[in-house]
């Protein structure tokens, strides 16, 4: 598994442990995972239209998801609460974490007819 895929794991599985919704800093996430900061932007903006999550972020006033900003730019470097976005998880990440962590099933030999050589 490279980095970007254990990124997006871990992000995942965050989102879903987080109670309501799980607030994340996209330069902590590039230092930890050393990956540049505007990939991490260009993944979460994929999940988010992929529909794995929703990312919103507070205006000042409400927390706004992404399509409600004019765009992904001004969505992540807006910094009304510090920077701070919020991810969480939809139907789609779930089952997609559920699937990982179910085995794949090995289909079960059928016996033989006939003679044992």
């Amino acid at each position: 598994m490279n980095r970007f895929e254990r990124f997006t794991i871990d992000m995942l599985r965050g989102a879903k442990g987080a109670k309501e919704a799980m607030h994340i800093l996209t330069f902590q996430f590039a230092a930890q995972y050393e990956i540049e900061e505007t990939f991490i932007r260009e993944r979460l903006v994929e999940l988010h239209t992929e529909k794995f999550i929703c990312l919103s972020a507070w205006d000042g006033t409400r927390d706004r998801p992404l399509v409600d900003w004019p765009n992904t730019d001004y969505f992540f470097n807006y910094a009304s609460d510090g920077n701070h976005k919020r991810v969480r998880l939809l139907l789609r990440g779930a089952e997609f974490l559920e699937n990982l962590q179910s085995p794949t099933p090995v289909p079960e030999s059928k016996p033989q007819i006939g003679f044992a050589p």
